[in-house]
């Protein structure tokens, strides 16, 4: 971040009584009630809510029959008791002991005060997940008197960090040029300055934070339909590769129209969010300029790296490969969901019942068998209580020609299952 030229104006300060007045009294100086109103104290009482309610919520749905079965497969699930009252322990220590909510108190009742110059304003990215920035943080840069050497010095201080969402509903009250109050701790300023209104502990000097343009019920309902769509659509691509897998499919015979069509698809999508990109970064070339002239934070874009490229030419290559395979198992479902062929049983002989449990979160069930003359396993997607009717390695697949013309194994059925009870 480049500073404005300030170097030939005089650094003048207003004097120590226009601080604000709970920096003016003497030392250790009582916190004013309006603390608790502040966004660290919203953010305490709000994190304290918020993993008590979810902490509840964690122990009620462990005692539900449907989710001890859903826990044979997604493992997580079945620590929901114990995840209940690390959350509830978890709120209990942020609300008691808040760390940071302290640590901003000291500065009111322990701290030095003065005023400090913007000679610049940034709003920089500070957090990024695989090449995708994450979180943003203003960044300041100050001219400041230093009381230990009696000398201006120029510091750069960091607000807090905000979620990506937020940044362009998150801006500061000072503009460029302002002289705006100043906190440290005795004999550690170089250690502990930062600027009062980057601690948030007060209402009057914190972060400004507008109000997000208004969305409409359809447009949350829609959001939410889209995540959850996002996500059920992986789960039914790994359900469906493992339960309607043809027999002896050829992929490049057979599976080359749908992979091809999946394949457009993840492109289009990816070409659709480059533009979309573009015009984003069109849109904050705007926003700088005027911020510019405004004396407000001026957003610094992620420089594009041969990482950054790279990153990038992953992304639509596995968008292409999401493509290609979400439609190939779609198709996979609609050969079976829509068969209304009669099954001709078949004799396999079962060579292994297995679970995989993957990144011990998923757990699947597995058996494989092979069909007579076959040389290769096979492999059907099941459940445990269907592996538990087997005696013998044997069984009765249940073979349907396919709605698409593809043979696919509905079921395998024991030869001689265990007595039932």
């Amino acid at each position: 971040m480049e500073p404005l030229a300030h170097q030939s104006i005089p650094f003048n300060p207003p004097p120590p009584s226009e601080l604000p007045d709970e920096l003016r009294n003497p030392k250790p100086r009582p916190l004013p009630d309006s603390v608790q109103q502040s966004v660290q104290g919203m953010r305490r009482r709000n994190t304290f809510f918020g993993c008590m309610i979810a902490g509840f919520l964690c122990m009620g749905f462990s005692q539900l029959g449907f989710v001890h079965t859903l826990a044979l497969y997604i493992l997580p699930l079945g620590y929901l008791l114990w995840f209940g009252l690390a959350l509830c322990v978890f709120g209990a220590l942020t609300f008691l002991a808040p760390r940071e909510f302290r640590k901003a108190c000291r500065y009111i009742e322990q701290g030095d005060a003065g005023f400090a110059r913007v000679n610049a304003l940034a709003k920089v990215p500070t957090g990024s997940y695989e090449g995708q920035v994450t979180t943003y943080g203003l960044l300041a840069n100050v001219d400041i008197a230093n009381p230990e050497k009696g000398a201006i010095v120029q510091r750069e201080l960091k607000s807090r960090d905000f979620g990506r969402a937020k940044k362009d509903q998150v801006h500061s009250a000072f503009r460029v040029g302002d002289y705006v109050p100043a906190v440290w701790l005795p004999d550690q300023f170089e250690k502990t300055l930062q600027l009062y209104d980057f601690l948030e502990i007060t209402p009057e000097h914190s972060l400004v934070y507008e109000q997000p343009p208004s969305t409409s019920l359809s447009q949350v309902v829609f959001g939410v339909l889209g995540i959850v769509g996002f996500f059920f659509v992986l789960f039914w691509n790994v359900y469906a590769l493992g339960r309607f897998t043809p027999i002896d499919f050829d992929f490049l015979r057979q599976g080359l129209a749908p992979l091809a069509i999946g394949a457009a698809l993840g492109l289009a999508l990816s070409i659709a969010g480059y533009v979309s990109q573009r015009r984003a970064t069109r849109k904050v070339a705007e926003r700088n300029a005027e911020a510019i002239t405004a004396g407000e934070a001026v957003e610094v874009e992620p420089r594009k790296t041969r990482v950054g490229w790279f990153l990038g030419l992953i992304l639509i290559a596995g968008a292409m490969l999401l493509g290609a395979g979400t439609v190939l198992c779609w198709c996979f479902t609609a050969n079976a969901l829509f068969d209304r062929s009669v099954p001709k049983a078949e004799l396999v002989s079962i060579t292994d019942m297995i679970q995989v449990t993957h990144k011990l979160i998923f757990r699947e069930y597995k058996m494989k068998y092979r069909r007579v003359n076959d040389q290769k396993d096979h492999e059907l997607l099941t459940t445990p209580e269907h592996l538990d009717k087997f005696v013998l390695p044997f069984g009765n697949a249940q073979v349907r020609a396919g709605w698409l013309g593809w043979l696919w194994v509905d079921t395998i059925d024991p030869v001689f299952g265990k007595p039932q009870n």
